[in-house]
């Protein structure tokens, strides 16, 4: 049977593999020229690559594969050209991570790729292709695999979702994957969940490799007792602490374990002088000193100097049963024999990070102590074990290790106690932290039903590659206006240091991760949340790029601090997407929240963007007028959910509300360089006019209709959830209360109190004080809406009042004032006046004069700063050219 791959034939896919392997090897010179190419040797990248579905750096065939499925798709009778989605996924997404594939292989950051399916059924067709240049392992490809041969219950499970959300039934069928990742080891995972396997075969050839090893290196893992031999299962190493008070060395295992109650003591006396010590010197202790041992490390030819570990404990098989005991004479002198012996296999020796000694991040001082480089991660005899390993096996067949390379046959695991029983703790999550009591497991006990985990690996194929998004050189093969949908995981700042994981396992493989291009907040590699946020927005502006028009890109998201949160925001607007809906994935209890208003939050976000249609973008390029306001937000309308559905009640969008409309015209126009052609009042009074208001949220007449029938059956539709942070919400917020009815101060004063939340260094006025500037007051106190007339005459008192207070603030700030709080309405008021005059040195000077933060942390304020930057550095290569 001949295969055929991009228009060629070949009569094996090892021929097919060699072929394209060769060609591989022609384009590498031109492919190392792009940023982030990964560290590795040609070798080494082809020798784990199989081109063109998968290459373990740029992949030169995804234009190819591309056009290839674009071909497909026209001469698939049942394929629609003209398929869209008017409005985003935004319910309940309930998926565990208790599956079979998900767990296949560890890694540090992963969606279900089950969740994902939701998303992908719903934005897509079959045939459409879908891009994650965030893949990780690659559960995007899979997810898109799965929509075409998805398990019985998962079908099920599914079908019944979409017909209780009124949704169109799930075109089941096969969907087309790009997945690129920065990390080769992240790539290789993808692959491996990616490709079809013969599950017999590589089961059966893994398992005589495993046979093979296990009779050359076994003995490297023999114990005995009294009763005779025994395998061992794993060995408990416990750090040597010296006493500062007289300087005698104790094992910490000994002294600070209490192992009738299984607890570890905060403080416990020194053996030889009884003074009290601490691990950290706290409750009237003395903080312990670690003792530390020098060796020869014949691996790199120098002098190494550690803390003191000694083993303490060994879980062992003999007949069949599971023991414990303390090593004994037969085991110290089993270690004196490995240490004396030179491993005979190759093992990587790499510095850390190519530096050695404080190598990133996740380097911690004391723990890292004489940990420079990748083997010293290993005991001797783990590492003589895998080395032989490794040596045996062949492509594919280095996934049956890597899931434990970098974590569970390190140094890396913990001994813990639970309910007072001692057990093996997985490493601590996201770090490279070596605890005092470390867990040495064995190779084989590990690895020894590792096979079982490759019989859910055969599926159909899907292309996979190590291509970088983070830089947009290396997507130029992906043409423009060609992906039907993006599913995206980027890195959450500073929350994972990915390169420096990932390091001890990519080593193996000889291929690593560039970090130059690698978008995390990391002092050692000098990228801030300015950096970050410049490598988030080049990924976005590629996406964007890449994305046709009208199409959806879903980003799951996750960070606490507000500033990462507004740096993927302002990315996103940045690149032109127009964010449609942003709701919380609640892993701990099962679901998507509504969000009132986008902000920062401890969950994962799912966030809903579209790229808008050409004649939107058409539009705000050449004639972005008032006409065109009314119809960029008829587009946001319709691409915004209805109602939002949580626990069987429904609820208002809060995205419908005035305030965030015009937050997404303004983000809109700003990121195409437009000034907006409405001020908020205007655009606040034209949406009462162009569109229906229910409950203070606005919907198109069509959506009105279906809201009012809705209304019909429930009886009742939640609101949505408000709150006010700045002085524009809160008078956003007050029009709509007296759009009902007038109303008193004192009416309004207790609601508003509610709902009123600052944001940091913002200053929010009385409420009489905002009404006064912005509404009528009658006899008897009621507060109403202005007339036309008396609308005009407020707005022009109050930007009167608004341009003094301005100067005042600009004057302050250029006098080197520090200043703590401001009025966001007043800053914005005269930033738009300099972005409206070009003035774009006095627009930085501002934002320079804030306080910390301030500007980062607002959508509207740092895309103005983003322009006046770029306005600032075009103007400098204009002058320059002009000398």
């Amino acid at each position: 049977m001949t295969i055929t791959c991009l228009g060629k034939t070949f009569e094996t896919e090892e021929e097919r593999r060699a072929y394209f392997r060769e060609e591989l090897r022609k384009l590498l010179p031109e492919l190392r020229k792009l940023e982030g190419f990964p560290l590795g040797s040609d070798e080494d990248i082809l020798a784990l690559s199989d081109p063109p579905y998968f290459t373990l750096c740029p992949n030169p065939w995804l234009k190819d594969f591309i056009q290839e499925w674009e071909k497909q798709k026209e001469q698939n009778p049942h394929y629609n050209p003209h398929f869209t989605v008017t409005q985003p996924y935004a319910t309940d997404v309930s998926e565990g991570k208790n599956d079979p594939i998900y767990n296949a292989h560890s890694y540090h950051t992963k969606v279900p790729h089950k969740a994902i399916m939701r998303y992908i059924l719903h934005y897509t067709q079959p045939g459409d292709i879908i891009l994650d240049g965030f893949a990780g392992t690659g559960m995007t490809g899979v997810a898109a695999q799965f929509c075409e041969k998805p398990d019985a219950p998962t079908q099920a499970q599914i079908e019944n979702e979409f017909r209780a959300l009124g949704l169109p039934p799930p075109q089941w069928g096969k969907r087309y994957a790009i997945c690129s990742d920065l990390s080769p080891i992240a790539s290789f995972i993808a692959y491996n969940l990616n490709t079809p396997t013969d599950v017999e075969l590589f089961a059966k050839e893994a398992q005589a490799i495993l046979e093979e090893v296990e009779k050359e290196c076994g003995w490297l893992y023999e114990t005995q007792d009294e009763y005779g031999k025994g395998r061992i299962n794993y060995v408990v190493w416990s750090d040597v602490f010296r006493c500062p008070g007289c300087n005698a060395e104790m094992v910490f295992w000994d002294v600070a374990v209490d192992h009738e109650n299984g607890k570890v003591k905060d403080v416990w006396p020194c053996p030889k002088c009884s003074l009290k010590l601490s691990k950290d010197g706290q409750k009237d202790s003395v903080k312990v000193e670690k003792a530390t041992r020098s060796f020869w490390d014949s691996a790199i030819g120098e002098v190494i100097t550690q803390v003191k570990s000694v083993p303490v404990l060994i879980n062992y098989t003999r007949g069949g049963k599971r023991y414990e005991k303390k090593p004994d004479a037969f085991d110290f002198e089993l270690l004196e024999r490995i240490e004396a012996a030179e491993i005979p296999y190759w093992f990587p020796t790499d510095a850390m990070m190519g530096v050695g000694e404080k190598w990133g991040d996740t380097w911690r001082s004391g723990i890292h102590e004489g940990i420079t480089h990748v083997h010293h991660f290993y005991t001797k005899r783990n590492l003589w074990a895998i080395s032989c390993l490794w040596s045996k096996l062949k492509g594919k067949q280095k996934f049956l290790l890597t899931s434990a390379l970098n974590r569970n046959l390190t140094k890396l695991n913990r001994y813990i106690f639970y309910k007072g029983k001692g057990g093996i703790g997985r490493p601590l999550s996201g770090t490279l932290y070596m605890p005092s009591e470390n867990v040495e497991q064995s190779l084989f006990h590990l690895l020894g039903k590792q096979e079982a985990k490759f019989k859910i690996l055969n599926y159909s194929l899907v292309s996979v590659s190590s291509l970088c998004s983070n830089d947009r050189k290396q997507n130029e093969k992906i043409p423009s206006n060609s992906i039907d949908y993006i599913f995206t995981d980027p890195p959450f700042g500073g929350n994972i240091m990915y390169s420096e994981l990932n390091f001890i396992t990519e080593s193996w493989l000889k291929v690593k991760t560039n970090p130059a291009s690698e978008a995390i907040i990391n002092k050692t590699q000098g990228k801030g949340p300015e950096e970050y946020y410049e490598l988030m927005k080049a990924a976005f502006m590629e996406y964007y790029r890449v994305l046709k028009p009208g199409k959806w890109m879903t980003v799951e998201f996750n960070n606490t601090k507000a500033s990462i949160w507004m740096a993927i925001q302002n990315a996103i607007h940045t690149a032109g997407f127009v964010l449609a809906n942003v709701a919380v994935l609640d892993k701990k209890h099962g679901g998507i929240k509504a969000m009132a208003i986008p902000t920062v939050s401890k969950q994962d976000l799912i966030l809903s963007c579209y790229k808008p249609p050409e004649p939107i973008e058409e539009a705000v390029l050449h004639s972005c007028d008032k006409k065109f306001v009314w119809t960029f937000i008829r587009n946001l309308l319709e691409h915004l959910p209805l109602l939002l559905q949580e626990q069987g009640e429904l609820i208002g969008v809060a995205e419908r509300c005035p305030k965030v409309l015009y937050d997404r015209l303004v983000m809109y126009c700003l990121s195409h360089r437009r000034r907006v052609p409405l001020g908020a009042r205007d655009f606040q009074e034209g949406l009462a006019q162009h569109f229906v208001c229910r409950q203070g949220l606005y919907y198109t007449p069509e959506q009105a209709q279906e809201y009012d029938f809705l209304l019909a059956q429930n009886k009742k539709i939640k609101q949505a959830p408000m709150f006010i942070s700045n002085e524009e919400e809160g008078i956003a917020w007050l029009a709509l209360k007296l759009n009902d009815k007038p109303q008193k101060l004192q009416d309004l004063q207790t609601e508003w109190k509610q709902i009123l939340f600052p944001n940091k260094n913002e200053v929010i006025r009385e409420l009489k004080e905002i009404l006064v500037d912005n509404f009528i007051q009658e006899d008897g106190g009621y507060w109403r809406l202005p007339t036309v007339e008396e609308s005009m005459l407020r707005k022009k008192q109050k930007e009167e009042k608004l341009a003094r207070e301005f100067e005042r603030l600009h004057r302050e700030i250029q006098q080197g004032k520090k200043i703590e709080e401001v009025r966001r309405e007043v800053l914005l008021f005269g930033i738009e006046r300099f972005f409206e005059k070009e003035q774009y040195t006095s627009i930085i000077e501002v934002c320079k004069g804030l306080p910390k933060g301030y500007v980062e942390e607002d959508e509207q304020l740092f895309m103005y700063y983003e322009i006046a930057n770029e306005g600032v550095k075009t103007e400098e290569i204009q002058n320059s050219t002009i000398q």
